[in-house]
């Protein structure tokens, strides 16, 4: 079977020297694609692979920043998608591949996150590239060009030992799977809708300012885990509630840089602190402030999926 790799992660995987370019100039024996958002936690993978074409894709690697970094939330949500994406695309027969990538300065929480994901991956056989490990076995230096983007030295070792799992690590046979997530577009009545180009496609943004309430449905019972939005300044409260729970969510925006300039709005995805369960959403905003929703990002349990 030819093979074909699917690389989903960070800014460290989508620069133009990241993983993506790095693996392609060693000339692997299969195709390479490489997406992803900065920045982004276990929340991206439903998220992206919403949206992407895994056609003849029979390996997918995988680098949300908490899989080696500080994260935002706690571990709960981003245990309950990433393990989750890893059972469906293992029952597809695509093999996942785990990235850990180092950061600086190397703080206990981002070992403590890496010490949860290595137990938890090598407990279910999962493949791992752990930059720290090749750096603590001498296979290359710690090398980093600021405290989240590795350097030329590290990111080619980590991407020869990816090279190296992708060729002998063999998928398993194909399953036509429904997908077990989704990232279903907000809708709120009367709201001006917003269009931006951002590096994964031309994406549509509903605008919700205070007193509006946006909302989405879900097919069968799922449970939302993530957002994707827009937005500058100052973190800002929004209330989620389903048919079952609700919840009071902070989102952290995204900061000016530290000389003042404000760049482009950026396109995030924020894992939520608790997961929510339901089928039927709305959200609505705590401060006086509004945000750019574009989407939530919801999995759903084994049984919903067989329901729907």
């Amino acid at each position: 079977m030819r093979r074909k790799l699917l690389m989903i992660g960070t800014s460290n995987t989508i620069k133009h020297d990241g993983f993506g370019a790095v693996l392609r100039g060693m000339e692997p024996p299969f195709a390479v694609q490489a997406v992803g958002l900065g920045g982004s936690p276990s929340a991206l993978l439903p998220y992206m692979l919403s949206s992407a074409d895994l056609d003849g894709v029979t390996h997918l690697a995988m680098d949300p920043a908490d899989n080696g970094q500080i994260w935002q939330h706690g571990d709960g949500v981003s245990s309950l998608v990433l393990w989750h994406m890893v059972d469906w695309l293992r029952a597809r027969g695509i093999v996942p591949i785990l990235l850990i990538t180092p950061q600086t300065p190397i703080q206990d929480i981002a070992q403590a996150a890496r010490a949860a994901r290595l137990a938890e991956a090598r407990a279910r056989g999962v493949p791992v590239v752990d930059g720290y490990q090749l750096v603590e076995d001498g296979v290359c230096p710690f090398d980093m060009q600021d405290t989240m983007h590795l350097g030329p030295a590290l990111s080619g070792a980590m991407m020869e030992r990816l090279l190296s799992v992708v060729t002998n690590v063999a998928p398993g046979p194909f399953v036509q799977l429904p997908p077990s997530f989704a990232a279903p577009r907000f809708e709120a009545e009367g709201a001006e809708m917003i269009e931006r180009q951002s590096s994964l496609r031309l994406q549509r943004y509903t605008l919700l300012r205070p007193g509006e309430v946006a909302r989405f449905s879900l097919p069968a019972r799922g449970v939302m885990v993530g957002l994707s939005f827009n937005m500058l300044g100052d973190p800002i409260r929004v209330r989620v509630t389903s048919d079952e729970a609700e919840r009071v969510e902070r989102l952290h925006r995204i900061p000016p840089q530290q000389d003042g300039r404000v760049l482009e709005i950026i396109h995030k995805v924020d894992q939520l602190g608790v997961a929510l369960p339901g089928r039927h959403f709305a959200l609505r905003m705590e401060d006086e402030d509004s945000i750019e929703l574009e989407a939530a990002v919801c999995i759903f349990p084994r049984q919903a999926q067989q329901a729907a």
